[in-house]
């Protein structure tokens, strides 16, 4: 039975938008580009995947902000990132979920023609933890551990503009937290979750110095590559993959219902009405054996194109679409343990895959769009080898994402 953590649990919210936030970084350029005196509403996307490097797992985060001036600015931050859980010598019990949602004032200096601007941030607010994926040492204990604590921040930065309205960020600050409750086998442990935080990241402001026609605007409508994030949750739709085998969702979904589902897409639009996504996107899920329950999770990354057709409407800046695709999923279990008559638990392979759906598009600037979007995801011939026996399944599922799509060398 294996207990190694998946290669696709590689697929985390924080990779997926590192490599969406170093590509878009890659494909900007601007031979204009410099901050504002004025007020200016931004987003905030940053990813915080070096800091394994002192045990913050998975960290991203997300913030909209408004700058009040040329120095002073105010934003609500929201950060996620994972904690190893080890209570009085024991071994990794499992992760804590740490979710903390703070306003922070920002202070800036710009500098260099206004096109570098070092900042400081102060900020507090609250933080809710939650014990998930029980592994390793903790198996067979019962571990709980789930509340809310205050919580506090402080730290520097610094962005560089890099188109009129896109800056590369780099941040990082420490947050205080009160110490949280472990229970474990019924003794309580009072941890501290306090964490360093390093990020690097974009913030992308909702107008430009230098405004300009959007695409669907212009008498010939450009073709445009595009490279999107996605992010929301994951509801099943059929569940029962194989007699007396059911997927359930994982101990940290949302609601107990809907797990978590990053997605990166690479596009291009051609014309006023075509468009085509390769869509990169995964979740997990837990296999329940009738009689035993959940002995395992069950990792799925779908990779496919997903053919789009637009209408646009006032004048392209909001743009309905509707997608179909085809491809594949690869899956394989992880985080297995042994459980009553099963000793033996494999899975791993690609199949097949299709979707269907819809989404929406609104255009903030001319390179700059929030999504929301809406499909349905089958895939089947799925194999699971359970004590040397074979068995074959299939499962599907409705993903509701919000994201953004940042359009390249416009």
């Amino acid at each position: 039975m294996t207990h190694s953590r998946s290669m696709v649990n590689s697929l985390t919210p924080s990779r997926i938008l590192t490599g969406s936030l170093a590509l878009l970084a890659l494909g900007t350029c601007a031979t204009r580009a410099e901050d504002a005196d004025r007020q200016r509403w931004y987003l905030h996307f940053r990813s915080g995947e070096f800091d394994t490097a002192w045990d913050v797992l998975d960290f991203w985060g997300f913030g909209i902000g408004m700058n009040l001036d040329k120095n002073w600015g105010v934003e609500m931050v929201g950060d996620v990132w994972e904690k190893n859980v080890r209570v009085d010598g024991t071994g990794r019990l499992g992760e804590m979920s740490v979710n903390s949602m703070m306003p922070q004032v920002r202070f800036r200096w710009p500098l260099w023609n206004d096109r570098l601007v070092p900042y400081a941030i102060v900020g507090a607010g609250p933080v809710f933890f939650q014990f998930n994926d029980q592994v390793d040492a903790g198996f067979g204990r019962s571990i709980e551990s789930e509340g809310w604590r205050a919580g506090a921040t402080a730290g520097v930065g610094i962005e560089y503009f890099i188109a009129d309205n896109i800056t590369f960020a780099l941040e990082g600050k420490y947050t205080w937290i009160d110490k949280m409750a472990v229970e474990v086998d019924g003794a309580t442990f009072d941890e501290d979750y306090s964490s360093l935080l390093a990020t690097f990241g974009l913030r992308i402001y909702f107008d430009e110095n230098h405004p300009r026609l959007l695409a669907e605007q212009e008498k010939e409508i450009p073709g445009r590559f595009s490279l999107g994030f996605r992010y929301g949750g994951s509801i099943l739709t059929e569940d029962q993959f194989t007699s007396g085998i059911q997927l359930k969702p994982e101990a940290s979904a949302y609601g107990r219902t809907l797990n978590q589902y990053p997605a990166l897409t690479l596009g291009y639009n051609w014309g006023e009405h075509w468009g085509v996504d390769i869509l990169i996107g995964g979740g997990e899920q837990r296999l329940n054996f009738e009689g035993l329950g959940n002995i395992s999770e069950y990792a799925v990354v779908a990779g496919m194109p997903q053919l789009r057709y637009r209408w646009p409407i006032n004048g392209g800046r909001w743009v309905p679409y509707a997608s179909v695709g085809a491809g594949v999923t690869y899956a394989e279990i992880n985080d297995a343990k042994v459980a009553g008559s099963i000793a033996d638990l494999k899975g791993k392979g690609v199949y097949p895959a299709v979707s269907v759906g819809g989404g929406i598009e609104y255009f903030v600037t001319r390179n700059f769009s929030l999504t929301g979007d809406l499909w349905w995801l089958y895939t089947w011939n799925h194999k699971l080898e359970v004590n040397g026996t074979e068995f074959r399944g299939d499962f599907s599922s409705v993903q509701i994402q919000f994201g953004f799509r940042a359009y390249l060398f416009d």
